[in-house]
């Protein structure tokens, strides 16, 4: 039987894409934990604050390696 050893040679690393950041909530000041998923490279989406329930506008930038690289948080407001 024979193998072909290039096959077996590179087997990517799997990336972690799920991030966890801390965020200020624009309303009530609280800070919480938010997970960032970094599988697309620009976002911007709408998440609930914890503590005071009202809608929190995020704008996030990560890497292609999976690192957020910015992460702003407005009022919806200022969106």
């Amino acid at each position: 039987m024979i193998y072909h050893l290039n096959t077996y040679l590179y087997l990517p690393e799997k990336v972690e894409m799920l991030r966890y950041c801390e965020v200020s909530c624009p309303y009530c000041g609280e800070t919480q934990t938010v997970a960032v998923d970094c599988s697309t490279e620009i976002q911007d989406y709408y998440e609930d604050c914890r503590i005071c329930c009202r809608s929190m506008s995020m704008h996030v930038t990560c890497s292609y390696e999976g690192e957020v690289l910015d992460l702003s948080v407005r009022s919806e407001d200022e969106a």
